[in-house]
């Protein structure tokens, strides 16, 4: 990690444009990034925020990657908000989602990670999802049973993918770390959903 202000670690280490962070307020509070999850986003009703904590340039995984401290929301949310269409990509973080979406994907994520809201398989019926989840066996098992979850409880179809990532890396690894392209991405994505 070469950056260290936050503004350079969003836009170069996370690979998000200025646009994206304006667009959706990313700010940062001295500790922690805040990621505002609006309840009316057209009237500017905030439900929650959530905040992720600034990482110590020390603390950094067997990647490189920095360890956070999470702060939690204080209750689970989708987040950014609802894609358009039939169709989602389920991804663990809020900055992948980000990043997903900046690349075209209809990208959303929980504010607490991998976990699902009951409250939320109304919002899921009918709709094709790609859970990607980080790279590993512990996530994919996680992408398995969400999948599986998901088509119990109306999904059109869903489906995981694998990431061919290293154990922890993410979206933004494949992405913003490794340059790969997004047409990857989607390639990725459809022949997972081939794949029984």
């Amino acid at each position: 990690m070469d950056s260290w202000s936050p503004l350079d670690y969003l836009r170069k280490d996370r690979g998000l444009t200025v646009e994206t962070i304006a667009a959706h307020l990313i700010g940062f509070d001295s500790q922690a990034f805040t990621f505002p999850v609006f309840a009316d986003r057209e009237h500017g009703l905030i439900r929650n925020v959530k905040r992720r904590y600034w990482p110590e340039p020390w603390k950094l995984d067997r990647n490189g990657k920095p360890v956070w401290k999470r702060g939690l929301a204080r209750s689970a949310s989708l987040y950014p908000d609802l894609p358009n269409g039939r169709a989602w990509l389920l991804c663990e973080g809020e900055l992948d989602a980000l990043l997903a979406r900046q690349h075209g994907f209809p990208a959303v994520t929980s504010t607490t990670g991998t976990s699902w809201s009951a409250d939320w398989n109304v919002l899921a019926r009918g709709r094709r999802i790609a859970v990607v989840y980080d790279a590993g066996e512990a996530s994919m098992k996680i992408a398995k049973r969400r999948a599986a979850q998901l088509r119990a409880d109306g999904a059109a179809d869903a489906w995981a993918v694998r990431l061919p990532l290293a154990d922890g890396e993410d979206l933004t690894d494949w992405l913003v770390r490794h340059g790969r392209s997004a047409a990857g991405l989607r390639r990725l994505i459809r022949g997972a959903r081939r794949s029984p």
